[in-house]
């Protein structure tokens, strides 16, 4: 399997960028994200890591990342959020 060759995203200043993932057990339906905050924004937010349980599906801890990742921005008053997930079933939802 190649990589595309297509140049990262690049974001206007100013903007705090958070990437997320996360991993979901279907036997014990827990799951774990995590979220890193980078960008010129960046204060002191920190590496975003929580473990849930009773989660129904991979596509439930994924959307519980980007949540989590929104929830961090908002509280910290921050005004321009991008949020990077590799859940292209998440993104088809969202759009």
């Amino acid at each position: 399997m190649t990589r595309s060759s297509c140049p990262p995203p690049t974001f206007q200043p100013g903007m705090l960028v958070c990437n997320v993932d996360a991993a979901w057990d279907a036997t014990t339906r827990g799951c774990g994200i995590g979220g890193i905050f980078s960008g010129e924004a960046v204060r002191t937010l920190p590496i975003m890591t929580e473990a849930f349980s009773h989660v129904s599906s991979a596509l439930m801890a994924e959307a519980l990342a980007v949540h989590r990742a929104v929830s961090f921005a908002v509280y910290s008053n921050v005004r321009f959020l991008v949020v990077l997930t590799n859940s292209l079933s998440l993104i088809n939802l969202c759009r």
